[in-house]
């Protein structure tokens, strides 16, 4: 997880620009919800699985400009109104997070990233495709029959009157 709280940390900015997915967690010192919450978002930090495209980030409201500039860059537009607030990026789209406990951040993360673009073939259990052994032969293909046009009866012209 990275942490953005003081100027000398705003680099990290630029590392988390290629990121695919991004959770971002905005916050303010002082803000009471900002204390209540940063437990629920810390065990949700330790719990979180993350792959190499995903990042988790802590932001201080003092570097929410920076953030959003970074945003910029990527297409897409971020809007802080309240603190905390907790965004899910994936690529363009900006997703607010409704609740602020631990298994809320976790659940975001998990039906966010969506399902894999391609997934097997499954053939039904019922009807299991035949195994032929090594010495088994195939068997030949049948040739297609060809498709039969069905005739048309001629229609009378009409005459232009």
């Amino acid at each position: 997880m990275y942490k953005v709280h003081t100027p000398e940390e705003v680099n990290k900015l630029k590392h988390l620009q290629h990121k695919k997915n991004l959770l971002v967690r905005f916050m303010m010192k002082g803000c009471p919800g900002c204390i209540y919450s940063q437990d629920d978002w810390d065990n949700a930090c330790k719990r979180a699985v993350l792959s190499p495209d995903d990042a988790m980030l802590e932001l201080e409201s003092n570097f929410v400009e920076h953030f959003q500039d970074m945003m910029r860059m990527r297409n897409t537009n971020v809007e802080i109104d309240k603190f905390p607030t907790i965004l899910f990026i994936r690529g363009r789209r900006v997703t607010e997070l409704p609740g602020r406990d631990t298994d809320s951040i976790l659940n975001m993360l998990k039906n966010a990233k969506g399902s894999p673009k391609r997934t097997p073939k499954r053939t039904p259990k019922s009807s299991p495709i035949p195994k032929r052994s090594p010495t088994q032969k195939r068997t030949p293909k049948r040739s297609p029959t060809p498709k039969r046009t069905p005739k048309r009866s001629p229609t009378p012209k009409s005459e232009p009157s």
